[in-house]
């Protein structure tokens, strides 16, 4: 019950020192009693029962050493495999305007953890030390890791400091081609909009089901064209440039919003009256109830459409 108690309040290393301390003090002071205690004429034996406390203590030393090892090791590999992946992240080829933004995001996260590692690295130096010090079994594979540990942050601050200086090489490179990019975009923008409204689903005269259809293929255009305008639009705002407007795009995309919740509920109302037809007349008072169900949930949908779309 002591030790989950101590558990439980989340312990430092000054706590689990503390404990290490006590029971180490316990075995020496089981190790300082006589072997033979004499009263009057009576003469006890002492060592079966300083062997069972000492057990007992070594047990105790043993389970606190045993949770400061874990806490330790789960330290340790989670610095290093956070050290390992940023090393990643920070290899990855400068292709394009994405690869850009997403270096910049892992190097903007890196400064602002460095103020952390130190406190992050020395507890585990110190969890360690501790170990050692108490002679608690350790890994090889472990003492290796902890001994890379400082190695592999510096080795990682120079990548980043290379990585920074290189992005700095190609910015003016991107910038110039971004700035390209989005220029051709805008005539994109409105070439699509002048399609949309020549051959999308808002000609007067479709039938409905053809509509949709065309509804669905201009939303696959339109999804390809959300992609970019994103990107230019992080691109823009990573090099501190105005950020370029589409209204095109924008009355675009809120008409696809508006189509496609009144061509979905107009497909789900055909595809559900035509599946009454499959109804036996005998089935019919059984699935009636059902019916009237659907027929009203239809009905609420088409009260809660926009005055536009109705």
């Amino acid at each position: 019950q002591e030790y989950q108690e101590f558990i439980k309040g989340r312990p430092n290393i000054d706590a689990f020192e503390a404990e290490l301390k006590k029971y180490m003090s316990i075995e020496q002071e089981i190790a300082k009693i006589a072997p033979v205690h004499n009263i009057g004429c009576l003469s006890m034996e002492t060592q079966s029962l300083k062997y069972s406390l000492k057990a007992e203590a070594a047990a105790w030393k043993a389970q606190y050493a045993k949770n400061l090892h874990s806490q330790g090791r789960e330290d340790l590999y989670s610095f290093m495999e956070y050290i390992r992946e940023t090393t990643m992240k920070l290899n990855r080829k400068m292709e394009d305007l994405e690869d850009v933004r997403y270096i910049m995001t892992v190097l903007s996260e890196l400064r602002s953890k460095e103020a952390e590692i130190d406190s992050v690295m020395s507890p585990i130096e110190d969890m360690y030390s501790l170990l050692l010090r108490y002679e608690v079994q350790v890994p090889k594979e472990e003492t290796d890791m902890l001994s890379d540990m400082f190695y592999a942050w510096k080795k990682l601050r120079k990548l980043q400091s290379d990585v920074s200086e290189k992005l700095n090489r190609y910015q003016a490179k991107f910038k110039k081609e971004l700035v390209k990019e989005v220029k051709l975009f805008v005539a994109d923008a409105v070439s699509f909009r002048n399609d949309w409204e020549t051959n999308g689903p808002i000609t007067p005269g479709l039938d409905p089901m053809e509509a949709h259809d065309r509804l669905e293929k201009f939303q696959g255009y339109f999804l390809l064209r959300k992609q970019k305008w994103d990107k230019y639009v992080a691109g823009e705002i990573l090099f501190g440039l105005p950020v370029t407007q589409y209204p095109e795009l924008e009355k675009t995309e809120k008409e696809i919003g508006m189509l496609d919740r009144l061509y979905s509920l107009y497909v789900e109302v055909i595809k559900t009256l035509d599946s009454y037809s499959e109804y036996l007349w005998v089935s019919v008072i059984e699935n009636i109830e059902k019916m009237i169900s659907q027929t009203n949930e239809f009905n609420t949908r088409c009260k809660k459409l926009p005055k536009a779309l109705k």
